[in-house]
């Protein structure tokens, strides 16, 4: 048995905002520079300023105001009311600060990020090589994966049983992958992601360009965001995704080296634009309400304007066997999770390594009275209890990417074995965006109400810290039949 590799991402980041809109179409051609035109560089300098206005909007004439003062506004997100400048002395950061349109100015804050992954090297896997034909089990059910028998994840949320349905997803569902981008010409991800509406808010675009100068800048260096991308939505060559035909939009915030350096607010304010109707983030940060309330606050208007948009949120419940409610008492609050109107995921996986019984939950996940619902994420301990997930073919030269996605791996022999609530988190946006399949754009609240009233209870009756309202049952989600004899049955058949 093969011991896995734990990669625990721990840093300090910056999470910020700034402008950006533009409509989409499908283009395979790479761009030249395809980042937001207002979009200002992450750097962590002394001197910024985070502005939270009483009214979400930044005024008319604010950015006048601040240069009169000496100052510079380098980021405004209008319709959220929220601002950073910079170049500010004290004296005049005072007299900003008596401006009574303005709730709260306060320095640019870091937060402790809170991705964690485990990812092991198992050897290439049977069924796995670099000379897959392109259409090798696509076109009509994913089923036909030829590593589908491995994906006990998706049969323990009766995914097929919607497939089965004639439920394969919508092209005209739009999910933003806010992650570490998306290998776009990846065979199970080729034509599934919308090019002009893809970004990079990352801090490694540089870096990216040379490895890759080809490539758009958003592709993915690290592997998180691919797999993430094809459990949502796979044409299903060598792995199944939830989806089949859903528009993929890669909003880059995690750079090669796995860390959440981007800028968090600008790619919220970004997918919204692009019209996305579900986020799936990779993980999120831990807000310190003390030290940085404001940052915390332009959080909740983020989700809140992105929920009045008719987006719905979906993030991991974070690994590492936190309680989300002791750290709440304590004044720290993980974002996503704590943000109004969030799914909150938590992690569920066999206890051996047959994973016929895949319901259980794990001590190492987050939990708390935040966590909405969970799913399938894998067990670390156990090789064919992990998650199968598709690698990158664009690899950065970063440690932290699992051995089987690293650079000079055969091109697209690349598959990864991992556990983690990301997996769990992904799961359920690739369930939300089934869901605007039948009921449309601008539902959030339906969408999400449907998530929680059709999970299948388990732990304690209702709502517990563990499984939130349940585990996610894909087929009574979308009302169509499960089929007998499956109840128990998820592992390989």
């Amino acid at each position: 048995m093969h011991t896995p590799a734990r990669v625990s991402l721990s840093a300090l980041v910056v999470s910020l905002i700034s402008v950006a809109c533009a409509d989409g179409s499908r283009s395979l051609a790479p761009a030249a520079d395809r980042r937001p035109a207002a979009e200002v560089s992450a750097d962590t300098d002394g001197g910024r300023y985070l502005v939270l206005f009483r009214a979400e909007e930044v005024p008319p004439g604010f950015a006048d105001d601040v240069a009169r003062l000496g100052g510079r506004l380098t980021r405004s997100l209008d319709e959220i009311g929220v601002a950073t400048i910079e170049g500010l002395d004290a004296d005049r950061l005072a007299d900003l600060r008596a401006d009574d349109r303005i709730e709260s100015v306060e320095a640019v804050a870091t937060a402790e990020q809170d991705i964690s992954m485990d990812a092991d090297d198992p050897g290439p896997p049977d069924g796995a090589g670099d000379a897959l034909p392109r259409d090798a089990g696509s076109g009509t059910s994913p089923t036909l994966a030829t590593l589908y028998a491995h994906q006990w994840n998706l049969r323990a949320v009766h995914a097929d049983d919607a497939w089965a349905a004639g439920y394969l997803g919508w092209d005209k569902a739009r999910v933003a992958i806010m992650d570490s981008g998306i290998d776009y010409l990846n065979p199970e991800l080729a034509g599934l992601v919308d090019m002009e509406s893809s970004a990079s808010f990352s801090d490694d675009d540089a870096e990216t360009k040379a490895q890759y100068p080809d490539r758009e800048v958003w592709t993915d260096r690290f592997w998180h965001g691919t797999a993430d991308a094809s459990l949502v939505a796979s044409a299903g060559r060598q792995l199944a995704g939830v989806n089949q035909q859903v528009t993929l939009i890669a909003v880059k915030v995690v750079n090669a080296r796995g860390v959440l350096a981007g800028d968090g607010l600008a790619g919220i304010y970004w997918a919204v634009k692009q019209r996305a109707d579900v986020m799936s983030f990779a993980g999120g940060i831990s807000v310190d309400t003390v030290a940085s309330n404001t940052l915390y606050h332009a959080y909740v208007r983020a989700f809140e304007y992105a929920w009045r948009k008719g987006v719905v949120s979906v993030t991991p419940g974070g690994d590492g066997g936190g309680n989300h409610d002791v750290a709440r008492q304590r004044g720290r609050l993980g974002i996503p999770c704590a943000a109004p109107h969030v799914i909150c995921v938590s992690l569920t996986a066999p206890l051996t390594d047959d994973p016929v019984d895949p319901d259980h939950v794990l001590p190492t996940n987050g939990f708390g009275s935040d966590i909405t619902v969970a799913a399938p994420g894998g067990n670390a301990a156990f090789v064919n209890s992990r998650i199968w997930l598709t690698c990158t073919t664009s690899p950065g030269p970063a440690l932290p990417t699992p051995p089987q996605c690293r650079p000079g791996q055969p091109a697209y022999s690349g598959i990864v074995r991992g556990a983690g609530t990301s997996w769990s988190s992904a799961t359920v946006a690739g369930l939300a965006a089934m869901l605007v399949t039948k009921y449309g754009h601008n539902h959030p609240d339906l969408i999400r109400q449907r998530i929680i009233e059709s999970a299948d209870d388990l732990g304690a009756p209702g709502q517990d810290p563990y499984y939130g309202w349940g585990r996610v049952n894909v087929a009574r989600a979308l009302d169509v039949p499960i089929r007998r004899g499956r109840d128990g049955e998820a592992g390989q058949r």
